[in-house]
C-alpha cells in the first residue's frame, strides 16, 4: 500500500509539472450553433490535426499547419511550440489547446486562438498562414519594480532582445534566446520567436513592433501576439541545453503577482 501511495504521488507530481501553463486566450465575436454542421467539423477537424502531427512528427518541430475543405467552409489551423521544449511536451500542450477551446473557452468561436508558456495554438474559417498578424496582443509583466540603473538595463535590453532577434530571423524554428549580466548579482534572460511561416522582414517587423509594448519598468514582461511572442525576465525560464519539461507553473495572476492587458496593435 505505502508503494502504491508513493507511486501516485510521483505520479501526480509529474502530472502536475508537465501540465502547460495557461496564459490568455481570445475568442472572435462569431459564433455558429452549437451541433451544427461548422462544429463538428471543426472537432473532427482539430481532432485530425493533432493526430496527424504526430504522424508527421511535427512535435519535434514544433510547428504544424493544415486546412480542411473547401471555400466558403474551409478550416485553417496551426500549432506553434516553444522552440526549447521537447516533442512531448508540445504534444500534450497541443492536445490541451485544442480541447479547452472547443469544449470550454470558445465552444462557439469560428476563430480562436489560445496561449500557453509552452504554446501557441490558433483556428479560424478565414486564411492566416504566413500573414504577419499583431492583433489580438496581449502584454502581461510582474508586478515587482526594477531597482537600480534603469537606463542600462533599457540599453541591454534593447541589445538583447536585437541580438535575439537578428539571430531567429535566420533559423528555422525563428526562436532564439540570450542572456547577460547586469551586476554581480543579477542575470537577464531573454526570448524570442515567430512563426516560422513568416518572411525574415515580417519576423523582425513583428518583434520590433512587440518591443515598445513591454513594461520595461518590471523585473519580467512579456508580449503576445499571433505571430509572435518576447519576453525577458531576470531568472531562466527557457531550457539552456536540450528540450525539458517546464517547471512548476508560475503563481496565477489572481494572486497579485502578474498583471495582463490587452492591447489592439492592429484590427
Amino acid at each position: 500500500m505505502i508503494l502504491i501511495f508513493v507511486y501516485l504521488l510521483s505520479l501526480l507530481r509529474f502530472v502536475v509539472e508537465a501540465s502547460p501553463t495557461y496564459l490568455v486566450h481570445h475568442c472572435l465575436n462569431t459564433t455558429f450553433n452549437n451541433g451544427s454542421a461548422y462544429q463538428t467539423n471543426l472537432e473532427l477537424f482539430l481532432a485530425d490535426l493533432a493526430r496527424q502531427g504526430y504522424l508527421d512528427d511535427k512535435y519535434s518541430i514544433g510547428f504544424y499547419n493544415a486546412t480542411k475543405g473547401n471555400d466558403p467552409d474551409k478550416l485553417y489551423a496551426f500549432f506553434l511550440c516553444r522552440g526549447d521544449v521537447n516533442k512531448e511536451i508540445c504534444q500534450f500542450c497541443v492536445n490541451v489547446a485544442t480541447k479547452n477551446l472547443i469544449t470550454d473557452l470558445c465552444p462557439s468561436g469560428e476563430q480562436s486562438i489560445i496561449w500557453y508558456d509552452e504554446c501557441l495554438f490558433r483556428y479560424s474559417n478565414e486564411s492566416f498562414f504566413s500573414t504577419m498578424s499583431q492583433y489580438p496582443s496581449f502584454v502581461m509583466w510582474n508586478v515587482q519594480n526594477f531597482t537600480g540603473g534603469t537606463d542600462i538595463f533599457g540599453e541591454k535590453l534593447r541589445s538583447l532582445l536585437t541580438e535575439a532577434t537578428a539571430e531567429a530571423v535566420n533559423t528555422s524554428k525563428m526562436f532564439a534566446t540570450r542572456k547577460v549580466n547586469l551586476d554581480v548579482s543579477r542575470t537577464l534572460y531573454g526570448l524570442v520567436q515567430c512563426t516560422p511561416d513568416l518572411s525574415k522582414f515580417d519576423c523582425n517587423s513583428c518583434l520590433e513592433a512587440a518591443f515598445p509594448n513591454l513594461m520595461t519598468s518590471k523585473v519580467g514582461s512579456r508580449v503576445l501576439s499571433p505571430s509572435c511572442i518576447v519576453r525577458y525576465e531576470l531568472y531562466p525560464f527557457y531550457n539552456e541545453t536540450e528540450p525539458l519539461a517546464p517547471p512548476p507553473p508560475p503563481p496565477i495572476p489572481s494572486k497579485g503577482n502578474v498583471r495582463i492587458q490587452f492591447t489592439e496593435f492592429l484590427k
